[in-house]
């Protein structure tokens, strides 16, 4: 491909070593002639620390200087930086990435905090695929915002959405209804949509209930969700899911990104 970017969404930074991914996505930029974006966040459950046992207390501070290491990895010749987590003295990282000074920053967060932090520090900010309650979203978007804005950078509100687009709505929903309510259930089971008007017990996660927070159904459905966030959610990008962790199975998601390319796609060439 000649235009098409490449980016992570997400990397959950404190579980790696800053410079070692300062050289992975530098060589990633450099392959792709400069195409690439940098999606960072400091992440939400422990098992994604548990999983490569670093404890996660202390996971704003890793990701907070290992943003910093990047950055000097990124522009200097050679930095030294001794923080409270990572020391390192005369490093050097070459060759660097195409795009200067460096990549795009996309930082994650769903926390005042860290909502925040992505306008200080980056340069967008990626929003998590749960549904959205539209007060809660205008609260944020301000926040993040104003953020940029007091920062003097540049504001772009990423939205991720799970979907999946098939001829009929009935194919959607077999093929992606009961996936969609299983990961909806995990967030709410763990905490997180515990504040959602829409779902106040395990028994509103029904299909229907839950795609009207998705980009699901017939292609015209798609396009009629799509163009909701446009109008009224402030956003300037969507990144789509079509698989999630429970499926649907591998050799299906090419048909359904075939036909969100040609069906839904072309609605919003000079928009989105």
């Amino acid at each position: 491909t000649t235009r098409i970017r490449l980016g992570t969404y997400i990397l959950i930074l404190p579980l790696y070593d800053p410079v070692h991914i300062a050289e992975q996505m530098a060589m990633i930029d450099l392959m792709s002639k400069g195409r690439l974006i940098c999606g960072f966040a400091s992440g939400y459950h422990p098992d994604y620390h548990n999983a490569f046992a670093i404890p996660m207390k202390g996971g704003r501070q890793r990701f907070e200087e290992g943003l910093e290491i990047l950055k000097l990895a990124w522009t200097q010749e050679t930095f030294s930086f001794h923080g409270q987590v990572f020391n390192y003295d005369n490093v050097r990282i070459t060759p660097k990435p195409v795009q200067q000074p460096y990549p795009e920053l996309w930082l994650g967060g769903m926390f005042p905090y860290t909502i925040q932090r992505a306008g200080r520090s980056g340069d967008a900010w990626c929003s998590d695929p749960f549904p959205l309650d539209k007060e809660t979203w205008n609260t944020q978007v301000a926040l993040y915002r104003e953020a940029a804005a007091k920062a003097g950078r540049p504001s772009q509100v990423v939205l991720m959405r799970d979907g999946w687009v098939a001829p009929t709505r009935a194919e959607a929903e077999r093929i992606f209804g009961d996936i969609y309510v299983r990961e909806n259930l995990f967030y709410f089971r763990y905490g997180i949509l515990t504040h959602h008007p829409d779902f106040h017990s395990e028994a509103d996660f029904t299909v229907a209930n839950c795609f009207r927070h998705a980009v699901a159904g017939s292609p015209q459905e798609c396009i009629d969700q799509l163009a909701m966030y446009e109008q009224d959610y402030d956003v300037d990008y969507v990144v789509m899911r079509f698989r999630l962790p429970g499926g649907p199975e591998p050799h299906r998601v090419p048909d359904c990104i075939r036909l969100f390319g040609a069906e839904v796609l072309p609605t919003f060439h000079h928009s989105f």
